[in-house]
């Protein structure tokens, strides 16, 4: 216990420093822009747009399609590539979708995808142990990749047996487990310097919502059928049917915006405390923030997953209930 106590001190002093040296960068390089856009008097430069495309030009180098973003190690990437993503991210007008913006960031595309891989590798990692069936009935003596999958779905198949049959419960394990990895990962790279937690950004955290809403919805229609699904949204009283119609349709179209909105607000706030901290004494104040921040990572994490389990549980099982009224009223009458 001492040394990981000890291991995780030095562990967090490093980080902080190193994030604290990052940061420290950074505000150099921006300083370094405004000192040009203010004080230049090279002939040919008309406006600040003009200052800050030759400051970006001669500082930066291959990183100016990293322009406007958020520092992170996505720097040391050509700038090409970010252009190229950029060019994906937009429609052929070469703006988005909404907010017609032709210069969107992508840093969280790359972050996402880091977790993305960093998850594979620790499932592929996990996985090595049980393909040897007699290896995996002995429990590990590590905390191996193997015993943290083995942890974090027992927890979540007991919390999901806990509201739906076991059997459901198995066949919802799948997206739950896999919300539950790429959400603590992309949430935990927030903590590590360099790298930016991709939860922090609506794109990202509306995609998991709409992924949430699509999922629950089209289990209740598979469990069934879409006309039973539908009535769940009149109520049990049918004079009140256009009253409740309105009202659920609202709370389920919600449903992914609170659950987005929710967690990119958390890991937004934490990653900007985090990146205060760092720039007020980066050797030991940042740690108790640090500790908090993981708490942070943990808690929403499991926020996410529990509301997508009870959405989940609802759409399957709520029908059921109804159906077995009426099954029991049938019954009920043919006895009679």
């Amino acid at each position: 216990m001492k040394r990981i106590v000890g291991t995780l001190i030095l562990s967090f002093c490093v980080l902080a420093w190193t994030g604290a040296a990052l940061r420290a960068d950074e505000h150099q390089v921006e300083e370094k822009v405004e000192h040009h856009v203010e004080e230049t008097t090279e002939p040919g430069v008309e406006d600040a747009t003009d200052v800050d495309r030759q400051v970006d030009h001669g500082d930066h180098g291959a990183h100016a399609g990293w322009d406007g973003e958020h520092w992170s190690l996505a720097y040391l990437l050509p700038g090409a590539v970010a252009d190229n993503l950029r060019a994906l991210a937009t429609w052929p007008n070469g703006a988005t979708w909404y907010e017609h913006n032709p210069h969107p960031h992508i840093s969280h595309v790359i972050m996402a995808l880091v977790a993305f891989l960093l998850g594979m590798l620790l499932i592929f990692a996990a996985s090595k142990r049980l393909s040897d069936p007699e290896a995996a009935l002995v429990p590990d003596k590590r905390l191996s990749a193997t015993v943290v999958f083995d942890i974090v779905a027992e927890g979540l198949l007991g919390l999901m047996s806990s509201m739906m049959p076991r059997d459901k419960a198995l066949r919802f394990l799948p997206l739950i487990m896999a919300f539950a990895v790429f959400i603590f990962l992309s949430n935990f790279l927030g903590l590590v310097p360099g790298f930016l937690p991709a939860t922090d950004n609506l794109n990202t955290t509306l995609a998991l919502g709409i992924v949430s809403f699509l999922a629950y919805n089209y289990w209740g229609i598979r469990q069934h059928g879409l006309v039973a699904h539908l009535k769940h949204f009149a109520g049990p009283i049918l004079w009140l049917a256009p009253l409740m119609i309105p009202i659920e349709i609202i709370s389920h179209f919600v449903r992914p915006l609170s659950l987005a909105f929710r967690l990119m607000g958390n890991m937004f706030g934490d990653h900007m405390v985090l990146g205060i901290f760092l720039g007020i004494f980066p050797l030991l104040l940042p740690l108790p923030v640090m500790v908090l921040g993981l708490i942070v990572v943990t808690v929403q994490t499991l926020v996410f997953t529990l509301l997508s389990i009870v959405y989940i549980a609802l759409a399957v099982e709520e029908h059921e209930h109804h159906d077995d009224h009426a099954e029991h009223g049938e019954a009920h009458a043919h006895a009679h």
